[in-house]
């Protein structure tokens, strides 16, 4: 298989290191489980080379977690909703609440970029992937 390269903002690297890590943390140790570990440890290694180790960064780093934890807990309680028929003021207040969590992720996300710049791919790098592209 070929090696895909894609421009890549620093938000994007932290946020799917985070969803790894949350789906470590709770999914059933299942037949993907060990591809989950093994991904998140790439990635891991990724982020410790290209990112510095900044406090502030690592503040962020912890406000995208609680983001993603908060995101995880609506979408199981809107999902026990479903399931149980349950469409009145609680499914909508937990909507709404959703909504709220999702623009605190997108936030924190962009401040993230802010800080550090997006994408992490230098000029060069970018200038060939546009190449390709316009094959």
């Amino acid at each position: 298989m070929n090696e895909i390269l894609v421009p890549l903002a620093a938000a994007d690297l932290i946020d799917r290191i985070v969803v790894l890590q949350l789906r470590l943390e709770t999914a059933a140790h299942d037949s993907d489980y060990g591809v989950t570990v093994r991904q998140k440890a790439l990635l891991d290694r990724l982020a410790e080379r290209i990112l510095p180790q900044d406090v502030e960064l690592q503040r962020l780093w912890g406000r995208l977690y609680a983001a993603r934890c908060d995101l995880y807990v609506l979408e199981q309680d809107l999902r026990a909703c479903d399931e149980r028929g349950e469409f009145g003021v609680p499914f909508v207040a937990l909507t709404r609440a959703l909504l709220a969590a999702r623009d605190t992720l997108d936030t924190v996300r962009s401040e993230i970029d802010a800080q550090l710049g997006a994408p992490l791919l230098v000029n060069d790098q970018l200038a060939r992937a546009q190449e390709v592209l316009d094959q």
